[in-house]
């Protein structure tokens, strides 16, 4: 192999090499570079290092049998980096012989982590993208990873795998003689990279399928997902739009008629809007989900230290301790268990001070150790009861176990909250995904789908908005789920702009005689008493150019129409704005009418 061949390959291929006792010779850049280890630190380790331990020990035990009997193995092994995070790679382990003696043991390594992560979340993947009408194509920039069904309807295959058998790419089928529209390479870059470091621009794509032409509109998002880059691109049958807007440049005067076009449109365009909304939380979401992901995982690390600590040390405690000291000790831990409270800094500054004082006016030894453990276990009222096991030859032990056990208790709390709200997020996300074909109204709490948009939200929220919530107990209505969540929607997101995601927004649920209100207050920039009758109407926004399409209020109203609600607004310049929405408690009472 030649140096330019083998720069290439060390900086490509994770690869590596061993003694006969497993001790690393050598390893390729790609192996630093993915690791987070530089050279020097991984030659003459082992391979534990980097030993993640989800990785079964029967892994292990099975590649050494494979290799003891000098053949090859091959498996999946889940690898952990030098700042914590992890790696899965599909490695290729193989004897190294020199005259028939053996000298080592070489392996290549393939990144798979990507394609384990999304099997890890298939089902909320899946629940999420099938639910909209738009195509959708999830792209690790060399391979397709995902598509939903409006993909396979349109491209006429059963399965993703039947698709690939004629191409590689979607990029395939577009049109390359026409140049005004999308091509597999654009500059010398992929068009998923395109798109995305041109977000200013408008993207669109030419098919010819069945002697047809399919002109789309492309959106692409560049997505993080546990340390892995995809793409997110959704192509949508954009013709009919564009002709629909020249049509109103051109018969302004046949308002009437575009807009029973638009009426009939109506479902297809909800579905572009939620699309939108969705495009724009797809990252923050992530965000979301990783944050108590991380608290499980900090605690879970913890636990298992303080275990550990409590395995070495139990045993010599309760030798050391007569049966007096260990109902003491017993007490002391219930006491421990009850402590809620959290101090300020200065708080405990100042706790700290009194009851240092307090134990060095009782003679006892190592008082600053024991004040600072009483502190970290929240623990400093009352605590002249024990002052026998502060006083105890082996009180540093009796303390740092009882620690030991506050900190174990301590972390089960933190992953038990974070799998709350892991939860909350993914029943949000499914709530929100969820689409209801049938087309009947079905009973439902409007109270869930109002906090269902606060959790969608939740990352743009928490940057600098202050909620506040007033909700009555009320009926559960008859309505149209999937449309109403929608409305929550569009006017949550409404308001925490129009506070440019700084202030208070206040929502306000109760019953009002026939009819349920739902109150959405913000602190904005309110809304000119000059356009305050125009927010209604199709196509008129106060957005930026690229950042509304001027369709949500109107949707938002025809939804209500559609319940026989109402919708009111009072709003004032620079003070804020207050959108007030009534929705029958007995729907099927009015549709009778």
């Amino acid at each position: 192999m030649n140096a330019k061949m083998f720069e290439e390959y060390d900086k490509y291929i994770i690869a590596s090499s061993t003694d006969t006792k497993g001790i690393i010779t050598y390893v390729s850049q790609a192996f630093c570079d993915i690791s987070g280890y530089t050279s020097q630190e991984l030659i003459g380790k082992s391979h534990s290092i980097v030993r993640h331990p989800d990785t079964p020990q029967e892994v292990f035990s099975e590649l050494w049998e494979t290799l003891h009997a000098n053949k090859a193995w091959k498996g999946e092994i889940k690898n952990k980096t030098k700042d914590g995070n992890y790696y899965w790679v599909e490695a290729t382990v193989s004897p190294l012989f020199e005259n028939d003696i053996l000298i080592g043991y070489s392996s290549v390594r393939k990144d798979i982590t990507s394609t384990k992560f999304l099997g890890e979340h298939d089902e909320i993947i899946t629940t999420l993208f099938d639910s909209l009408h738009d195509i959708v194509v999830l792209t690790d920039g060399i391979q397709i990873r995902f598509v939903n069904k409006a993909f396979l309807r349109f491209t006429g295959y059963k399965t993703l795998e039947d698709f690939r058998a004629d191409y590689r790419c979607i990029c395939d089928m577009f049109d390359t003689e026409d140049l005004r529209y999308l091509q597999q390479m654009m500059d010398d870059v992929p068009w998923t990279q395109y798109v995305v470091e041109h977000p200013d621009d408008v993207h669109q794509a030419k098919i010819i399928k069945d002697g047809k032409e399919h002109l789309l509109g492309v959106d692409v998002h560049d997505v993080v997902m546990q340390g892995s880059n995809f793409y997110l691109a959704v192509l949508s049958e954009s013709l009919v739009i564009k002709n629909l807007n020249a049509t109103l440049q051109e018969q302004i005067d046949k308002k009437e008629i575009v807009l029973h076009d638009l009426k009939r449109s109506q479902n297809k365009v909800v579905e572009q809007e939620k699309m939108v909304a969705l495009g724009q939380l797809i990252a923050g979401v992530a965000h979301e989900v990783n944050t108590p992901l991380g608290a499980m995982k900090s605690s879970s690390g913890s636990i298992l230290e303080s275990m550990t600590l409590l395995l070495d040390n139990l045993p010599n405690l309760f030798t050391s301790l007569e049966h007096k000291d260990k109902d003491l000790f017993f007490d002391f831990l219930d006491m421990i268990a009850k402590q809620k409270d959290i101090l300020s800094t200065r708080d405990e500054r100042k706790v700290k001070r009194s009851l240092a004082k307090e134990l060095e006016n009782e003679n006892i030894i190592d008082s600053i150790f024991i004040t600072d453990r009483l502190i970290d276990m929240k623990c400093y009222k009352d605590v002249s009861k024990y002052y026998p096991l502060f006083k105890h030859k082996h009180r540093k032990l009796i303390v740092e176990t009882a620690y030991n056990v506050s900190d174990l208790q301590f972390n089960v709390y933190n992953i038990n909250e974070a799998i709350k709200r892991a939860s909350k997020i993914i029943f949000a996300l499914k709530s929100f995904a969820r689409y209801d074909y049938s087309g009947d109204p079905v009973k439902a709490n409007l109270v869930q789908g109002v906090d269902t948009a606060l959790t969608i939200y939740a990352n743009k929220i928490k940057k600098g908005v202050t909620i506040v919530t007033s909700y009555e107990e009320v009926p559960d209505v008859l309505c149209y789920v999937d449309e109403l969540n929608q409305v929550w929607t569009n006017l949550v997101f409404n308001a925490i702009q129009a506070m440019n995601y700084s202030g208070t927004l206040t929502l306000d649920i109760r019953q009002k005689d026939d009819f349920i209100m739902v109150s959405i207050t913000d602190t904005g920039c309110g809304i000119p008493d000059k356009i305050k009758d125009k927010i209604f109407e199709p196509f008129f926004t106060t957005k930026p150019s690229g950042e509304g399409s001027g369709l949500g209020l109107d949707i938002v109203k025809k939804i209500i129409d559609k319940h026989h609600g109402k919708i009111e607004l009072e709003t004032e310049e620079n003070v804020g704005s207050t959108f007030k929405i009534y929705i029958p408690v007995a729907l099927e009472e009015t549709n009778n009418v």
